[in-house]
């Protein structure tokens, strides 16, 4: 990630808080069942020069273009910004957030959890119950403070599947 100005680290907060979305996602790998998690920070928007502009001026990650799914939306521009990279970004912006705060919290206490943890490394083929357990905790945290529905905490892995 590129060293920028706090002025711009608030300006970029600012977009994630409007327009942005965090969240540790789960992807279950429809061929062995196994759930796979990741941490995202994205914004959406129909204007690509903004878009474009997050990309330029952090170095993270690229702009993508999302096609319409209906005739009468505009067509979209994305920045997401995945891994640790999304921790770093998450970081940086930590002291200007507001609206996203507590789903940049989850999503550092859940990168500080895993360094901690069982020394995996985050490689999702070597998780233990425990790292299992811990990723679908944030994972649920993370659609309860997006508004997903109802938050139940797992107690085992069998839970989380």
């Amino acid at each position: 990630m590129r060293i920028f100005s706090d002025i711009d680290a608030s300006y970029i907060a600012g977009i994630v808080d409007g327009e942005g979305s965090v969240a540790v996602n789960r992807r279950r790998d429809p061929k062995t069942g196994s759930c796979h998690y990741s941490c995202r920070i994205r914004v959406s928007m129909t204007d690509r020069h903004i878009i474009e502009w997050l990309h330029q001026t952090t170095g993270v990650e690229k702009v993508y273009h999302v096609m319409p799914r209906r005739p009468e939306h505009r067509q979209q521009w994305e920045w997401n910004v995945a891994g640790h990279e999304a921790k770093d970004l998450a970081s940086r912006l930590l002291c200007y957030l507001r609206i996203k705060l507590p789903q940049v919290l989850n999503l550092l206490v859940l990168f500080e959890n895993e360094r901690r943890g069982s020394g995996s490394g985050g490689h999702q083929r070597n998780l233990n119950e425990q790292d299992i357990v811990r990723r679908e905790f944030h994972h649920r945290i993370s659609r309860s403070l997006n508004s997903y529905g109802r938050i139940e905490m797992p107690a085992t892995v069998a839970e989380c599947a």
